[in-house]
């Protein structure tokens, strides 16, 4: 999950329509074309290199067709994505995953399914209407096949898997976290937009942040820290003045989630 924050608030959007319209109930698809223009401007805002498809005149070897297409590079790597975004998680059901999973096969453009969650907030989140204040919520499901999770001979603790973290970063060694990653990880960062939403795109990401690292000769301090309300191991990393805090979600031995937040010592 991931929204847009502002001075540690979510943002509110604003939908553009004509005045005679102003206060009617949004159509489905006006809904979705106002999430996929929130979308698209977020990414604009964060300097992503992204494009915005016409569905009308696009072609794809999948439906729905995308909505839009974001560029990224990560190192030395770069990979692409297709954005195909939803009203609601029913609204996947409506999606030829099989079609998707083999166009990354083919292409090795990774599919993902957007869902919006919004709340009007002069409805006060009942119905949503043209014109109105709403506050998104964005779910990200990417579609990418052949992601078995390998049984584990020991299944580890949450404080040996935070280790784990932990002596990954220590040697700027991705190799070291993937085979306790499960294949639906997610990870979240204070400092980006968008959610990454897959083992596969996290290890692409990850070893092309570990290579920046090593190429500008980062020097960075590395310690376990322990919350004390709920008895989980997080990692703490350190660069000069700046201190960040991994929290390390797990389940039955597998690294579910990490969310890097800025942390006060």
């Amino acid at each position: 999950m991931f929204t847009k924050i502002r001075n540690g608030e979510p943002v509110v959007f604003t939908h553009q329509c004509k005045e005679e319209d102003r206060g009617r109930q949004m159509t489905r698809e006006e809904l979705r074309e106002f999430l996929v223009r929130v979308l698209f401007e977020c990414f604009k805002e964060t300097g992503s290199n992204v494009e915005l498809w016409d569905r009308e005149s696009s072609k794809s070897s999948y439906t729905p067709i995308p909505d839009m297409m974001k560029h990224d590079t990560l190192g030395p790597n770069s990979f692409s994505t297709e954005y195909v975004v939803l009203c609601s998680e029913e609204e996947k059901n409506d999606c030829d995953i099989a079609a998707m999973e083999q166009h990354f096969l083919d292409t090795g453009v990774i599919s993902k399914i957007i869902v919006g969650n919004v709340w009007c907030l002069d409805t006060n989140g009942i119905g949503e209407i043209c014109g109105g204040d709403y506050v998104i919520k964005f779910y990200s499901h990417s579609i990418i096949p052949n992601q078995p999770n390998t049984p584990h001979t020991t299944v580890l603790s949450q404080k040996e898997l935070a280790e784990k973290v932990a002596t990954a970063w220590m040697n700027l060694n991705a190799d070291i976290l993937e085979p306790y990653l499960i294949s639906s990880f997610h990870y979240n960062s204070a400092w980006v937009f968008e959610d990454i939403a897959s083992r596969y795109e996290y290890m692409f990401y990850l070893r092309g942040k570990f290579v920046t690292l090593r190429r500008n000769n980062v020097r960075l301090g590395i310690q376990l820290g322990k919350n004390s309300a709920t008895g989980n191991f997080a990692v703490i990393l350190t660069q000069g003045n700046v201190h960040s805090i991994l929290t390390v979600d797990t389940y039955d031995g597998w690294i579910t989630s990490i969310r890097m937040d800025e942390f006060v010592p």
